[in-house]
């Protein structure tokens, strides 16, 4: 067939949906909710027009390139009504076009297989349309995260995720489409819950895509490591150590360090729960300090991304050279994060004031740059605690001695080189009542600079401070030992 025909008859395909829509919003008083989940759903069939009309990639990204302009400028002036939604700050009408452009470009062009797309764009109709469906009626028992997702509609979600993939997977044989298709659906269902932000239409048909062709490429690893590292994430954020921002981003960088390396997840585990305990250490007294902190108690993603991001690098570098160096580059990475920590969240407690890592003057606690001896010891035992981890499991008893004390003084050293950071750059304010602090707002008011600049903040120096220190003592090993 004229690829052409098939663009017309793709046009014709989706258009009816919509116009069936529109009666069934308008004559038979169907919520506006229903209608667009039709839509939703019927519309992902057209996978299955495009990969049995159309060859050429340029013409199949017609259609979905089209329809992201079209339902742009239908969302903002309410041209298809059974399409739309009420709140207005939700665009999933524009996204499920962009996920198909994505997925059509990405399978045309041989990067992913056509089943491991079409696995993506079938469960975000049917898995999440109906998911919606179900859940809405029927959903009481809810799942909450960042939205009011519920249980009924997550078995829906996964029972038509399965379904889709097991359709697309029988050329592998039973037994193994059974597998992948579990794999899939668990993790698809997962992405749906945690997806913030009305997003899912974007997270859900791509991520699922992608894992799809990871899953049926290697054995079952990836897929135990991501549930791993969801319930250690999930954990954290029922225990208040990380935000909901926080809670992915750790369920990203651990997920991605995990399928990598399990030495190196060990680590990032390490530093983590160390952190978490000494950040609770005399936490009655921390609070008045915390107030002129940038952040609070709980870690956002810019933390997590500061304090986990050179590590995940280091890692991906690994996976791609083979090259042990970036394993150590990781081990470094993370004993600078348990020394910062440690120093911060010990130091504090020191019963004299801290002094300014550059003139030696008392700073208030809670500042950047500020040094105690309690918290100097508290750096050294942060930095040595992942030290001793990687020498011990690492391997090469050989170099174990020499690569203990490396990365613990390579850690210890960060630390400094943080404070030095934090107290020569990073922004400092100052408020009405002549308080200096690192917030930019205090009581609900914008405090001018007192010095520093307004692009570091806290989570600046610490990713700084961390890429600074791993560069250094990386190529101090690849010299010296």
């Amino acid at each position: 067939m004229n690829q052409y025909w098939g663009l017309l008859i793709s046009y014709a395909f989706v258009f009816s949906f919509i116009i069936l829509s529109s009666i069934l919003n308008k004559f038979f008083h169907l919520s506006d909710y229903i209608t667009r989940k039709i839509v939703h759903i019927g519309v992902s069939n057209w996978w299955f027009i495009a990969i049995s009309t159309m060859k050429d990639p340029f013409i199949a990204s017609i259609g979905p390139i089209s329809f992201i302009i079209i339902n742009y400028i239908s969302y903002r002036h309410d041209i298809f009504k059974g399409m739309e939604i009420e709140e207005k700050s939700n665009v999933g009408t524009v996204y499920f076009p962009i996920s198909l452009l994505v997925l059509v470009l990405l399978s045309y062009y041989r990067l992913i297989p056509f089943y491991a797309a079409g696995i993506g764009i079938l469960t975000m109709g049917y898995g999440d349309g109906l998911a919606g469906l179900i859940g809405k009626s029927f959903g009481k028992t809810k799942v909450k995260i960042f939205d009011n997702k519920s249980l009924e509609g997550s078995a829906v979600m996964f029972g038509a995720t399965f379904l889709v993939s097991f359709l697309f997977l029988q050329n592998f044989g039973i037994e193994r489409a059974i597998l992948f298709s579990f794999e899939i659906a668990a993790l698809s269902t997962i992405i749906e819950i945690i997806t913030p932000f009305g997003i899912d239409n974007l997270t859900v048909p791509i991520l699922t895509a992608l894992l799809a062709f990871l899953f049926v490429n290697s054995d079952i690893f990836p897929f135990l490591a991501i549930i791993v590292n969801f319930f250690a994430a999930l954990f954290s954020y029922r225990k208040n150590a990380v935000d909901k921002t926080g809670f992915l981003a750790g369920f990203a960088v651990g997920s991605i360090i995990l399928m990598i390396n399990w030495l190196s997840y060990l680590l990032l585990m390490v530093f983590f729960v160390s952190a978490s305990i000494v950040s609770r250490i005399g936490h009655s007294k921390k609070a008045e300090s915390q107030k002129i902190n940038e952040k609070g108690g709980q870690r956002d993603y810019l933390q997590v991304l500061a304090n986990g991001g050179v590590g995940m690098v280091a890692t991906i570098l690994y996976f791609l050279t083979k090259n042990d160096l970036f394993l150590i580059a990781t081990a470094i990475s993370f004993a600078e994060s348990n020394s910062d920590t440690w120093g911060s969240e010990i130091g504090i407690l020191s019963r004299r004031e801290p002094i300014s890592i550059i003139n030696f003057k008392t700073l208030k606690p809670g500042l950047s740059g500020g040094v105690s001896t309690i918290g100097f010891l508290a750096s050294l035992i942060g930095a040595f605690i992942i030290s001793g981890v990687f020498a011990i499991f690492e391997g090469n008893s050989q170099k174990g001695w020499e690569l203990f004390i490396l990365i613990g003084i390579a850690g210890f050293v960060g630390s400094i080189i943080d404070s030095i950071i934090g107290a020569l750059f990073e922004v400092k304010y100052v408020t009405e009542d002549g308080l200096i602090v690192e917030r930019r707002f205090w009581n609900g008011k914008e405090n001018k600079i007192y010095y520093g600049f307004s692009f570091i903040n806290n989570d600046f120096v610490n990713f700084a401070s961390c890429a600074i220190t791993t560069l250094i003592f990386t190529f101090i090993y690849s010299l010296v030992i």
